[in-house]
């Protein structure tokens, strides 16, 4: 499980949380957000952290129902 504390400190230092050999987090920095596109930015990390009931009415009009759809499943829907 991840140390919060190391995660927030190490982000706000600018380096990488190593959480094992393939994956490391940290927070971008302003100018990589700009040169990634800050509309795309936003796009993806709310495709990233969303959950089924931010999407009530678009899950009801593709005949989903989202008190019983799942967050994994959700997730693979919006990827």
């Amino acid at each position: 499980m991840a140390d919060e504390l190391k995660l927030f400190r190490q982000s706000s230092l600018g380096l990488a949380y190593v959480i094992n050999e393939n994956i490391q987090v940290r927070h971008p920095t302003l100018g990589e957000i700009c040169d990634f596109g800050e509309s795309e930015y936003y796009s993806m990390a709310t495709a990233l952290t969303c959950n089924p009931s931010a999407y009530k009415v678009a899950l009801y009009d593709m005949g989903f129902d989202f008190t019983t759809l799942g967050e994994f499943d959700f997730f693979i829907m919006m990827s």
